[in-house]
């Protein structure tokens, strides 16, 4: 388990229900605050104007728009992400953003697991922009 896990927060965009919802649940269980999930590009936009995530988890297409605008916003503010991709050919797309790690739908939790657990002495609660 991650050291103050209940302070971290997690930004999830994933515009397919069933997987956002299972990607959230592994968070929380895992004590992690889960922001959104978000389905859309604006939404999560939005969701950034009000809060700092100490980490998102970004599916590269979102019902036909690309997450590549947020992933650039999010690098902008230092916030480290992963993507999430059921498509081998968006994984050329991340040559842009190589500190990303990739990871392949449908995933695995111990991926999940993985992932949130090596971020975790990396990250330190930020503050909510309220």
């Amino acid at each position: 388990m991650i050291e103050n896990s209940a302070e971290l927060s997690i930004l999830v965009v994933e515009d397919e229900i069933l997987i956002a919802a299972d990607l959230e649940l592994l968070l929380r269980e895992r004590g992690l605050c889960v922001l959104g999930p978000c389905r859309a590009l604006e939404e999560a936009l939005a969701l950034l104007k009000r809060a700092t995530p100490d980490f998102a988890m970004l599916d590269f297409d979102l019902a036909g728009e690309s997450s590549l605008p947020l992933a650039r916003e999010l690098q902008r503010r230092d916030i480290p992400f992963a993507f999430l991709t059921g498509s081998p050919g968006n994984e050329e797309a991340a040559l842009e953003f190589t500190s990303s790690a990739i990871v392949q739908k449908p995933f695995d939790p111990k991926d999940i697991f993985a992932l949130v657990e090596s971020l975790g002495s990396e990250m330190h609660p930020r503050q909510s922009l309220n």
